[in-house]
């Protein structure tokens, strides 16, 4: 075996013993606190922390002491990356913020990202997302609403980019979020919130502050997804927001739109990689 294999195992098995620790240390705190939890090791080397969590929260006044069996797998990269979680007897039903795999969503992924980058343990996890999630569901089960408020599905992604920068507009949103994603951010350019300000002087320090918490890749897909809650509106795009990747990801997902609803239409309809133009605006 040559000395740079031997170098580069020795550090794989360094940095899964690093792991290790971190992860063995972060589980023993929030053990303290929720004495239910397991804490696993699977034969592939992945974590996960299983069991009954109690909940005991108030919000306004309102106070709920309940229960959830659940399942958080620790990824690879931890704590750079959040922790996934499952609730795993059934009672969350698979339309109140889960993803297809039925993994909770905790919020926005830059939201759940920055919040949990304040506190990365795993009991900040539990107590600033988790639990938060968790209190949510009971008071809609209870009174039919999230008492502190909820994104919708159908432009959560967009909204919470709106929130996030201050926002009066989706197409500001869409402008900063595209910034970010296309990594053109120049200083001297005048801000697109509307301020008149270059953005160095309004929202610039926000755009660096905020592009730390995830690849420009990510930045792309929540760009992306904001550009179809957006469509899915009803809205055309101005021609601003047009490029030859956007075209591509834009054709690929009236393909999959059509195809889902007829796969024939496709081909009546004369489906081409220029179907990205009806999204977009003639003028």
């Amino acid at each position: 075996m040559s000395k740079s294999r031997n170098l580069s195992n020795r550090m794989a098995t360094v940095l899964r013993t690093e792991k290790r620790s971190i992860v063995r240390k972060h589980f023993e705190e929030l053990h303290q606190f929720y004495r239910e939890l397991v804490l696993d090791e699977t034969d592939t080397g992945l974590w996960t922390i299983r069991g009954e969590l109690k909940l005991s929260a108030s919000y306004n006044e309102e106070y709920i002491q309940d229960s959830f069996h659940v399942e958080i797998l620790i990824p690879p990269d931890y704590p750079e990356s959040v922790p996934i979680v499952w609730e795993t007897e059934g009672r969350i039903p698979n339309g109140f913020h889960k993803y297809r795999s039925k993994a909770l969503c905790l919020g926005p992924p830059l939201q759940v990202k920055m919040k949990f980058r304040e506190n990365p343990t795993l009991l900040g996890f539990v107590e600033n997302l988790l639990i938060h999630y968790l209190f949510g569901r009971c008071s809609y089960e209870k009174n039919g609403v999230v008492p502190f408020g909820e994104y919708s599905h159908e432009r959560g992604m967009l909204d919470s980019y709106k929130e996030a920068f201050h926002l009066q507009t989706d197409i500001q949103a869409l402008q900063m979020v595209k910034l970010i994603a296309e990594g053109k951010y120049k200083g001297h350019l005048t801000c697109p919130c509307g301020s008149g300000k270059r953005i160095r002087h309004c929202h610039g320090p926000q755009l660096i502050k905020i592009s730390q918490f995830q690849r420009r890749s990510e930045f792309y897909e929540d760009y992306f997804t904001c550009i179809m809650e957006y469509i899915r509106g009803g809205n055309e795009l101005p021609l601003f927001f047009r490029n030859k990747k956007l075209e591509k990801r834009l054709a690929k997902e009236y393909r999959s739109y059509l195809s889902a609803m007829n796969p024939s239409t496709m081909q009546n309809m004369g489906v081409n990689d220029h179907v990205g133009d009806k999204y977009f605006r003639k003028h």
